[in-house]
């Protein structure tokens, strides 16, 4: 990728032909080996502030990471060129972080790049992205104006990695008319778990004997994130250690959690009863929702706009923080999920990649997550996220945002190794739900699967 390129600035899908080429490349090493052949990373403390940027127009060169080629990106884009007069440079979209790996291992990188917070997290371990300190203290940019949530998780000892370009906030969703029909006040939120074990007795519904039609809460169906990282941290259970170093959910509350999903999942049927029954819901938890075959649901907020009411556009949804468990009764939660711009340590032009970075976290970039038709994401900072006119066009999102500013737990286990772990973890739920082991035999081997884990990510 040439400086001197005169290339007018472009919007173009990852070319196939090169992904193919490099992912050949580390075939032979591993995935592993390439990901940690990044460059090292800036030695900068949080106070550190960068040199002067460069004049004049520029090259940038940015991948979008998501294969959904989110909607606000290309709006976004044409914004930012209108505001860089003479720059010049391509927009990728669709690169996932395994084609970034595999490209970077092959001497190919963007400028900017995108990452969610697990990503981040692995990603700043192994130095594929660098520390961004000193050019938000270079500039000037308030941390302070974003949701906590939409930002926590692109930290990582100590420095940021990534600033905020969308969040996705975790609930609680109640289907107003399903809990009317069997005689619940939708409007008075579930307090407790004990709660939606009950909606579950009034609205379980058979056509026969182990055929579910409708059903209170499924607490295990696309609920937003890995589901013991969900149910642990709301009974009050902490996923790690002081230290960093060692999980820290083997507890009794940590077995309380899991004996209350079993037991949950065993009163509607077991897990191949729930198993037939998602089968009918061809958009997922949402659609059920939408439907009333399901009265409530945890999960991310777009199954509501995207889903739910896409299935009955007459449905009210009503949007709730997740009540604690046994052992944090009073309690609620709300968990999130967001993803960051990131500028990779082997970037020709990095200083280039902060200002397309720095532009997209901005108010003016910020407005394009909520604009775009499509879009389901929530912008990160709260007047963008809360404009009157989104709202009325929207009206779903004002509650979302306040359950956003609200959320102060991750929908990801907050580790390097969070890709590992979460599998370990959801590999050990599956045994349970089948009824390989009881909950304190699964919690002895989730704990050892996930110090496994961990241990290859210690520096």
């Amino acid at each position: 990728m040439s400086n001197t390129s005169s290339t007018p600035i472009a919007t173009r899908p990852f070319a196939r032909r090169t992904i193919l080429g490099t992912l050949a490349s580390v075939g032979a090493m591993g995935v592993l080996a390439a990901c940690g052949g990044g460059a090292p990373a800036a030695q900068t403390g949080s106070g550190d502030v960068a040199k002067a940027a460069p004049g004049g127009p520029q090259k940038v060169d940015v991948w979008w990471s998501i294969a959904d080629n989110n909607p606000s990106i290309a709006p976004a884009w044409e914004d930012f060129k209108k505001r860089h007069a003479g720059w010049t440079g391509e927009l990728t979209m669709g690169v996932t972080y395994e084609k970034f790996q595999a490209s970077i291992a092959g001497g190919i990188a963007p400028d900017a790049y995108f990452g969610s917070f697990q990503v981040i997290q692995a990603a700043a371990f192994k130095k594929i992205f660098a520390p961004l300190d000193q050019y938000i203290n270079r500039d000037k940019v308030n941390m302070d104006q974003y949701y906590f949530g939409s930002k926590a998780g692109a930290v990582f000892k100590g420095k940021i990695y990534g600033v905020p370009h969308h969040s996705n906030v975790r609930s609680l969703y109640v289907n107003q008319q399903a809990y009317r029909e069997v005689g619940v006040d939708p409007t008075k939120a579930p307090a407790t778990w004990d709660d939606l074990r009950s909606i579950n007795q009034r609205m379980k519904v058979e056509s026969a004997p182990g055929v579910l039609e409708r059903i209170g809460y499924n607490p295990t169906w696309q609920i937003g994130g890995p589901t013991p990282v969900m149910y642990f941290q709301a009974n009050d259970v902490p996923l790690l250690s002081q230290d960093g170093n060692q999980p820290g959910f083997g507890t009794p509350a940590g077995i309380e959690a899991l004996k209350w999903i079993a037991d949950s999942v065993a009163a509607l049927g077991g897990q191949g009863a729930l198993n037939e029954y998602q089968k009918k819901f061809s958009k997922g938890t949402g659609e059920a929702l939408g439907r009333g075959a399901a009265g409530a649901a945890m999960a991310g907020i777009w199954v509501v706009p995207r889903d739910a009411m896409a299935a009955n556009p007459g449905a009210t949804i009503l949007q709730y923080p997740i009540p604690g468990g046994p052992s944090a009764r009073g309690k609620t939660f709300g968990y999130v999920a967001a993803t960051s711009g990131v500028v990779p340590t082997s970037a020709a032009r990095p200083d280039a990649g902060w200002e397309w970075t720095k532009y997209q976290a901005s108010v003016e970039g910020q407005r394009y997550i909520q604009d775009a038709g499509g879009s389901w994401d929530q912008a990160c900072i709260a007047s963008v996220a809360n404009d009157p006119k989104v709202l009325e066009a929207q009206p779903w999102r004002r509650r979302a945002n306040e359950l956003l500013g609200q959320a102060r737990h991750t929908a990801y286990f907050p580790h390097p190794g969070a890709t590992d772990i979460e599998m370990a973890m959801n590999t050990a739920i599956n045994d349970l739900l089948a009824n390989k082991a009881g909950p304190d035999a699964i919690m002895q081997e989730m704990k050892l699967q996930v110090q496994n884990a961990m241990d290859q990510y210690r520096s």
